[in-house]
Order: structure tokens, then C-alpha cells, then sequence
């Protein structure tokens, strides 16, 4: 971040890639004049405490406070941009807030300063969100900011999970349903079969099922064809169950281990405890209610951790280091600390599922586009 200097462009041609010609091009459109308008821009820093207008400068300065207010100090750079380009100045009022409705109907920080008509643009990106479109306007992209669950996979194979997930849910329900029919089949045909040894009760009806299942065949014997044709397809029903059961497993020692977790519904229902961050802008999130957010907040209350699961970003990560536990956070201030706490082979086992915001700029429409 530096102090602009003033330029003029007088002359604009293009240079080929071919043969390194220049091709005179037409004269840029001209800018529009404010005329040296005066706009309120409200100037919104979390971390600095600004008291007057002749502190503006130090904002400018890397080497002035440095890591403190990266971001809005950045698109406080680009306004000036603006102003020395259109012509026009500003008075500021100051905020240490993004801004979020407010029990009594208002809003706080930078968006309530502009609903209110208080300043005419914020000077700095806030994340796009429906309720502020019903109050401010948006203009602009100027980042992507990432919130995501952060966590370590939990281990599929050393646990009992290693013989159950390598078929899903619903075909184990399958096999289930089907081994009851077979059984209730087997019984059906014993009322019109006597020449069966082993068919001759309930008992051994599941028995000979279970051993078909167990690849050990079908112990019995019978004169006719009916029962023949029943145990032909359970054997063979039998037999691709096994086959792709024990496939799976195989699949499973040779190849790297499939993701436990790879969305948020299987995080909700996971054995992971679940914590937010102190972050503001994640802490609005954590209070919206959408279906998603309620079962993470009820996921977040059984957990019971202290403080209703708020955590500092460094207790957070210490909790996600000793794993059961997803941390939701901004990457942008998690993974600067996660660094100086894990080696770099710990973080490459962390897994954070990403979802990604747009940080634009608000304001009142008070003047023409530029």
C-alpha cells in the first residue's frame, strides 16, 4: 500500500505478439468529473483506532502497523484510487464493524452507518449477503474470502467402520431383506418337500441361508426341483454379495483410504465434535436459520463444550490437533497460525471443506457509474 501519484494518459497503443508492431489505438473515453464533490465514506478498521484525519497517511504505510487491517486497509487504497481518478474527496466517519441487524430493527457498524444515510459509501469489501441487498447497494468484487469446517479425517480401518462402509446403507437393508425372505421361502417349501434333511425347521431355514452367505454352500439335498432352483439362487445371490463385499476390502488395503467425511450432512452425522471460531463474521453465520445451520448449532450444544463452543483460533486448532473435532473458521486466519502449529506433514492431513464468500463493496447509489 503507497500514495498514488497523478498520471495522464495521453496516448494508447497496442504491441502484437507476432511481430512486435504497435497498433495505434483509439483515445480512452473520458472519466467523469465529480467536480470536487465531497462524499462521507465510512472507514471501517477492526484492529487501529484512527483519531483524526491527519492519521489517514499512516494507513498508506507498510511499515506502519504491519499485519493490522491488511485487507481494509487495501480497499481504503483503492478508493483513493477512485477519488484522485473522478475527482472528488472525501469526510469520513469511522466503524469497527462490518455491520449486522440488530434486535430493534438497525443495523451497526459500517451497513448501519450507510442505511442510515450517515455515509454515502463504506470503504472497505463486506460479504454479500440478502439481507444487506434489501438496504445497501453492491458494486464491485473485490475478494473471495473462504469459511470452512476444518478438521482431521477420522480413521476408517483399525475400527469396526473398516467392515461396514465398503457397502452402502441401503444395500446392506437389501441383503438383510433378502436373507429374511430366503428364510421365509425356505420355510414355505417345506410344507411340500419332505425329502429335505437339514429344512426342517426355522432354525435350520436360517442356517442354511447364513452358511450360503458364508460361502460354505447349502448342506441339504432334495428331490425336487423347486427346492433345487431356490437353493441355485440363493448360492448365487450369495455368492456376488461376497464377492463385491470382499472386492471392497481388497480395494480398500491396496488403494488409499476413501474420505470419511466428504460433506457437510456426513459431518453432522459423524462422531465429531463441532466448534465455530470467535470470528464475527462467522459467528453470524453460526445465528442464520437455514436447516443446514440449526443442525450444526444442535450438534455444536451436544458437544457442551465451554463457552457454547466458541473457541479462539489457537484453542480451536489445539483441539483440532488431538482430532474428534471440526473447527469453522476463516482459512484466511486459521492457516497463518496453523503453520506455527503443525509440521507441515500434519497439515497435509487436514481437511477443510470450503465454501466461499464474495467481499464487495456497499453503498447508497448517489452517483452515476464510473
Amino acid at each position: 500500500m503507497h500514495p498514488t501519484r497523478p498520471f495522464l494518459i495521453t496516448n494508447t497503443k497496442l504491441l502484437t505478439n507476432d511481430d512486435k508492431t504497435l497498433i495505434q489505438l483509439d483515445q480512452p473515453p473520458p472519466r467523469n468529473d465529480f467536480q470536487g464533490a465531497q462524499l462521507t465514506g465510512s472507514l471501517l478498521l477492526i484492529h487501529m483506532v484512527v483519531n483524526s484525519t491527519d492519521e489517514i497517511p499512516l494507513l498508506f504505510d507498510p511499515l506502519k502497523f504491519p499485519g493490522k487491517d491488511g485487507n481494509r486497509r487495501y480497499c481504503f487504497t483503492l478508493f483513493t484510487h477512485l477519488a484522485e481518478s473522478y475527482n472528488f474527496t472525501y469526510r469520513y466517519i469511522y466503524s469497527d464493524v462490518w455491520g449486522y441487524p440488530q434486535p430493534d430493527g438497525n443495523w451497526s457498524g459500517m451497513v448501519g452507518q450507510i442505511y442510515r444515510r450517515e455515509a454515502d459509501v463504506g470503504l472497505s469489501a463486506v460479504h454479500y449477503s440478502i439481507q444487506r441487498t434489501k438496504i445497501v447497494d453492491f458494486v464491485g468484487c473485490l475478494d473471495f474470502t473462504r469459511v470452512c469446517f476444518t478438521f482431521l479425517q477420522p480413521k476408517l480401518f483399525g475400527s469396526y467402520k473398516a467392515l461396514i462402509l465398503p457397502l452402502d446403507k441401503s444395500v446392506w437393508a437389501c441383503l438383510l431383506a433378502i436373507i429374511l425372505f430366503a428364510i421365509f421361502l425356505l420355510r414355505v417349501t417345506s410344507f411340500y418337500d419332505n425329502t429335505a434333511c437339514h429344512n426342517d425347521s426355522w432354525g435350520g431355514s436360517f442356517l442354511l441361508v447364513m452358511a450360503a452367505f458364508a460361502q460354505q454352500g447349502i448342506p441339504d439335498s432334495s428331490n425336487k426341483l423347486a427346492t433345487k432352483l431356490l437353493y441355485l439362487s440363493i448360492l448365487v445371490v450369495s455368492f456376488l454379495a461376497v464377492v463385491h463385499y470382499n472386492t471392497s476390502i481388497l480395494n480398500g488395503l491396496l488403494l488409499p483410504a476413501p474420505n470419511a467425511i466428504q460433506n457437510i450432512e456426513q459431518l453432522i452425522d459423524s462422531d465429531l465434535k463441532v466448534a465455530t471460531s470467535n470470528s464475527k463474521y462467522v459467528l453470524y453465520d453460526m445465528t442464520l436459520n437455514d436447516s443446514l445451520t440449526v443442525k450444526l448449532r444442535n450438534k455444536m450444544l451436544k458437544a457442551k463444550f465451554p463457552n457454547n463452543g466458541v473457541f479462539t483460533i489457537k484453542d480451536g486448532l489445539d483441539m483440532l490437533k488431538k482430532g474428534g473435532f471440526a473447527l469453522y473458521v476463516m482459512a484466511k486466519e486459521a492457516y497463518p497460525q496453523m503453520h506455527s502449529l503443525f509440521s507441515a506433514a500434519e497439515v497435509g492431513k487436514i481437511v477443510s471443506g470450503l465454501f466461499t464468500l464474495e467481499c464487495t463493496i456497499g453503498m447508497r447509489t448517489v452517483f452515476p457509474s464510473i
